[in-house]
């Protein structure tokens, strides 16, 4: 569902604000911990969500006050993202993760084909090679590999922590979008998208700690 919706998305929005709001993963991980894993969440956690709000409003909000089909099709894209995320750390804690990343891809492939069966559009296969080439990283690489590879590393962190590595894919979105595609965004876009990124991290890194642990370090080597 989630790459279903990112996928239809894309059409409609920039690369450059699908990958900001696909981000919004890393917010919806501890929400919906809170809300059916009963975890508490934090006073920077809830402060790092309302950066991630204004964020996207600043990013996907125009002079008109609404938010295109894209933009919220990719919010809905990082809400099953995130649910995503809960349950596969919750599963590989109990079963082979190899063969959940299988099963999962399985039944996309499945999940996929019955959709193009059932749809009202005629489905037609790429006639060029570069199409095919482009299908082919997508399926391999970008699915196959890398959910399955996500599935195996699950097992050894939680949710939260897959969250924040996630944080790091509207950065290298941009950099993609600015290089391939030679997309660039608004001043309020660029405003939007650094505050989006910056709730992110807040919500997920104890900064107070790091810096003490980085005065603490210097200190100690500064006896030495």
């Amino acid at each position: 569902m989630s790459f279903s919706f990112i996928t239809f998305g894309v059409k409609s929005t920039s690369a450059s604000n699908a990958g900001f709001l696909v981000s919004l993963a890393v917010i919806f991980v501890p929400i919906l911990s809170a809300v059916f894993l009963k975890e508490k969440l934090n006073t920077r956690v809830l402060f790092g969500i309302c950066l991630a709000f204004l964020g996207i409003g600043l990013l996907t909000v125009n002079t008109q006050l609404q938010i295109n089909t894209g933009d919220a099709l990719c919010i809905l894209g990082a809400l099953f993202y995130a649910i995503y995320i809960l349950v596969t750390g919750t599963l590989t804690k109990h079963v082979d993760s190899l063969s959940l990343g299988i099963v999962q891809l399985g039944f996309a492939g499945f999940f996929g084909l019955v959709s193009s069966i059932v749809s009202t559009e005629t489905t037609t296969l790429p006639n060029s090679e570069a199409s095919w080439i482009a299908i082919l990283s997508l399926g391999i690489f970008c699915s196959a590999i890398g959910f399955t590879v996500q599935t195996i590393s699950q097992k050894y962190t939680t949710p939260t922590n897959t969250g924040l590595i996630f944080s790091l894919e509207p950065v290298v979105a941009v950099v993609f979008a600015f290089v391939l595609l030679g997309e660039t965004m608004t001043a309020q876009g660029y405003l939007g998208a650094t505050i989006l990124l910056a709730g992110v991290l807040v919500s997920k890194i104890d900064f107070k700690k790091v810096i003490l642990k980085g005065s603490r370090d210097h200190h100690l080597n500064s006896k030495l």
